[in-house]
Formats: structure tokens, sequence, C-alpha cells
């Protein structure tokens, strides 16, 4: 083990290997073996490495076949949890300038995320499953944790010393008319607009941050105030305490799911209360779906990505005597581009309502993310890892149906279909469309670009 914590040269490996053999006439055989399989002798990978490379490898009667790769692997994420983590407390060393704040959607978010992983590794050392205890953090540190949530709080974090500065500076010189404050320092703050009289106070159940911040935004748009929940349990905790016009919630949520929350809210109702309207909302447009979720106790049911026509329809046809929302604006012309083939722009437009500075927003958002899916997807098919090939897949998925990009979106499905019956062979030409349609993605919306900067 101190050969693989502190690297070896192939000189003094070999020498180890072929010294004091009881068997000396196998030295030559060993010699050649070990040539052959360590020809620039063992890298220094660390104790972190090494202990979780046998955390996830430990399960009861099983036979550990180790791995040098799995090492490599794991020291890659033991390196990419230290540098999450250094970089977050580079980040915030300085105190909040205005004493505790509120966690936003994101913060919500990671947090219910992080119970729910809390909860699994708990019960994987119960049942001495180190193996899952340590793919449970795994999954987190690395898709949730760094792809996710510093993705979005680097924005806020990088710019937050200057923020300190300024406010510091204003301060010094007595010069406290300024209205604006400070974002978080930890978190990406919400933009809350000012809520119309008419409008309505709706609690949002959503785990996904994108979905969150696009429901969010367009919601506040049309006037109505949004509180968001990051899964069932915390939204039963919001109507403990407060009340709510309206309820939007996701069916697929950690620790608590949609059908479970609109079931336990009927069951509150029953013995007293008010009827609290909710929608449904659910990107698996499967036969069945809509006759569960009214089964549930929902009384109304929407598919994702959003589409806000059919969602003020249906909150119109729940409350007409409250505004759902204004009336939608007439969308701006589509700018001049050969992208009919890569992704629908008037669908895309439609989804946010013709704001094109929000469709600009999620464009930009998308061409930042979309290098590291790749490499991401690249890895785990390298890997043959069925299960963040999947998440992966199932992540540009949703990623492309946002934009209206109908042939990446197919073939984002038939991936993550492959990923599912673990077919690695299909999967690799199933990636090979995906790329191509990526590319011609990224192409048509580099073109937009260009257009919309002239």
């Amino acid at each position: 083990p101190l050969d693989i914590v502190d690297g070896i040269g192939l000189p003094e490996l070999l020498a180890k290997r072929t010294t004091g053999l009881m068997q000396p006439q196998l030295a030559p055989a060993i010699e050649r073996a070990t040539r052959k399989q360590f020809p620039d002798g063992i890298a220094a990978y660390g104790t972190d490495a090494l202990r979780f490379t046998f955390a996830s490898l430990a399960t009861q009667s099983r036979d550990l076949r180790f791995d040098l790769g799995r090492v490599a692997g794991y020291r890659n994420f033991c390196n990419k949890l230290w540098n999450a983590a250094r970089f977050v407390l580079m980040s915030t060393e300085a105190p909040l300038a205005n004493g505790p704040e509120e966690f936003s959607a994101y913060d919500r978010w990671i947090r219910s995320r992080l119970h729910g992983t809390i909860a699994a590794v708990r019960e994987a050392f119960t049942a001495y499953r180190f193996d899952l205890a340590a793919q449970a953090v795994y999954e987190f540190t690395w898709y949730e944790f760094c792809d996710w949530y510093l993705e979005f709080s680097k924005p806020v974090l990088q710019s937050d010393l200057m923020d300190a500065m300024l406010t510091a500076l204003t301060v010094e010189s007595g010069n406290d008319q300024t209205s604006s404050s400070l974002v978080t320092r930890h978190s990406v703050r919400e933009q809350s607009s000012t809520c119309a009289a008419s409008g309505l106070t709706i609690l949002l159940a959503e785990d996904h941050p994108v979905n969150q911040a696009l429901a969010t935004r367009l919601l506040q748009k049309w006037g109505h105030h949004v509180m968001v929940a990051g899964n069932g349990r915390e939204a039963l905790a919001a109507l403990d305490a407060q009340a709510f016009d309206l309820l939007l919630t996701d069916i697929q949520m950690p620790e608590m799911d949609g059908l479970a929350l609109a079931t336990a809210i009927r069951a509150r109702e029953a013995t007293g209360g008010t009827h609290l309207p909710i929608i449904a909302m659910t990107a698996h447009a499967l036969k069945g779906d809509r006759e569960r979720c009214l089964a549930a106790g929902m009384d109304a049911y929407v598919a994702k990505p959003l589409q806000p026509a059919e969602l003020t329809k249906v909150m119109a046809d729940l409350m007409p005597s409250r505004p759902a929302a204004p009336p939608l604006p007439s969308a701006a012309p589509a700018p001049e581009a050969d992208r009919a083939t890569a992704f629908d722009y008037e669908s895309a437009l439609g989804r946010v309502e013709g704001d094109r500075a929000l469709l600009v927003d999620m464009l930009n958002l998308y061409l930042d993310s979309s290098v590291k899916l790749t490499a991401l997807i690249q890895d785990t098919l390298r890997s043959q890892d069925a299960r963040g090939l999947e998440r992966a897949a199932h992540t540009v998925k949703g990623a492309v149906g946002t934009l209206s990009a109908q042939k990446a979106f197919e073939a984002a499905v038939r991936l993550e279909e492959c990923a599912k019956a673990r077919d690695f062979r299909q999967a690799g030409e199933a990636w090979s469309t995906l790329e191509q349609e990526l590319q011609c993605l990224r192409h048509a919306i580099d073109s937009l670009m260009k257009q919309e900067t002239r």
C-alpha cells in the first residue's frame, strides 16, 4: 500500500519484487511481468484515494479485484473535492456584511440533496455496504455539489470580494445612500420582483436548480410571489409556516416526492382546512401519469419543460377569479441564421414568453455547461459507468429539451436508454450521433449570439 500512496520507480519496484524469493528461478518471469504491467513504476496516488478505493470495493461475499485505474479515478475525485472546498473557503473568509442571510433556492436544493446523501450513507453503513456509501458520496460530490451548485455559485463568489471592498469604502466615506446590498457569499441570490396586488402566493416544490430558476422567473414576471422548496418535506414545512394560494410541484423529488406530498396535504385537509390547488409537473409524460396525479389528490397536470401558455391556462382554469398572467407579448422575430435543424428558435422563445434576454441567458448557461457535460459522457463511456452515463445523458436531455433542440433531445433519449440497459456498444453509437447534434447546436447558438450582439 505504501508504494501506491507514495509511488515507486521501476528499478526500486523490480528490486522489491525479485529480491528474497523462495523460488529464485521465477525472478526473470516476475521481472518481465512487472516491466509490462508497470513500465514507469507506480505513480503516487495518496492516502485518501487508496482509502476511498478500498471503501468502494468493500462489500460482503466479494473477492476484491484491485485496479490502479480506479485508484487514479478516485485520486481525481479527491483532488476535485479538495479544490472545491478550497474554492469555497477562500471565497467565504470575510464575515457577512449584513448578518445572516436567507438560503436561496439553490442553497435549499443542495441542502435537500445533502440530507438525502447522509441518509443513504447511514443506511449503507448500517448494512456494512461501504461500497454503496462511497458511491453515494461520490455521486453527490461530483454530479450535484461540484457540477451544479458550485457552477451556479461561482459568479457570485468570485465577484464578492470586490463587492465587500466597495461596501467597506462606502461605509468608511459616510455615504450610506446606496440602496443595494451585497449578494450572499454562499449562494446565488434569488431575484424577486414586486408582486402585483392581485398576484398569487405560490409554493414551488422542485429539486432541480435550473427548473427552479425558470419556473420562478416566469411566475415572478406574471406578478406572483414564489417560495421554493427542494422536496416534499420542505414543502410541508413551508405550508405549516404560512398559507399559499397554489402549489406547483414536481413528481420526482428526494425524501418525499410530489405524489406523497399531495397525499399528505389532502389528508391534512380532511381533518379541517381549505382546499389548496395543486398542479403537478413532470418530464415523464408516460401513460397513466395524469391518472396517478389525480388519484393522489392533485387538481391538474402540466408537462416539463414548462410551456407558459399551458401553465397559465391551467392556473386560470383552477382559479378563474385570480389572473394567472398578463397578456403575452408578441415574440420578437428570429434573427436570420441557419439553425432550423439544430433547434427551434420560435419554440424556445415562446417558452420564455418572447423574453430574448432570458433566452440568451439560458443559451449562455447551456454553452457554459456543455463542454463539461461532453467530457463527463466521454469519461463514463470509457469507464463503462452505466449509472453515471445515464445521469449525464438525462442532464443533456433536459438542457436541450428546454432549448427545443429536438434532434439532440432524441439522441440524448437514445443514449439514456442504452445506459439503462448497460449496452455500451449501442451507447457508443448513440453518443456519436448525439455529439454531432450537439456540435450543430453549438454552431447555431454561436451564430445567434453574434447576431444578438450586433
